[in-house]
């Protein structure tokens, strides 16, 4: 079920997950002018869980699709992709018989930032396997 939150007025809520749509940054002003100036900008949405510990994470969204000065034929044109980390987090699992809650330690993905890729079956670049006969500092 998906309704608006009364503490975030454009927050969406689906089930008791709470994200907002807004840009924010947690990090303050000085963090937003570089997230901004980045080959692929990202803003950040809250993530609100009333079943998690943290009760609150801030996660990164790409704010474009496609990266900033990529010049290339369109079929492997580099996009804005979301890149991710699995973070311990604590989920609220049942409640003891004396009120207080059971919690169980959980992995969640969380998405950091953004970055520049490839679309996956492009061209790869060879990567380099060594030097060339004679060419070695060492033999």
């Amino acid at each position: 079920m998906t309704m608006i939150s009364i503490h975030y007025p454009t927050a969406v809520t689906e089930g008791t997950v709470t994200r907002t749509p807004e840009l924010v940054d947690p990090r303050g002003p000085a963090f937003m002018e570089d997230r901004l100036r980045a080959v692929c900008p990202w803003s950040y949405v809250r993530n609100e869980d009333p079943e998690r510990i943290p009760r609150v994470i801030f996660e990164a969204k790409c704010i474009q699709s496609s990266c900033h000065g990529c010049e290339a034929d369109t079929s492997t044109l580099p996009v804005c992709s979301e890149v991710y980390y699995y973070a311990s987090v604590m989920r609220k699992t049942g409640c003891y018989e004396n009120g207080s809650y059971r919690y169980a330690r959980t992995t969640q993905r969380i998405s950091a930032g953004c970055s520049c890729l490839r679309p996956a079956g492009s061209i790869v670049i060879p990567v380099h396997t060594g030097y060339p006969e004679g060419d070695r500092a060492n033999p």
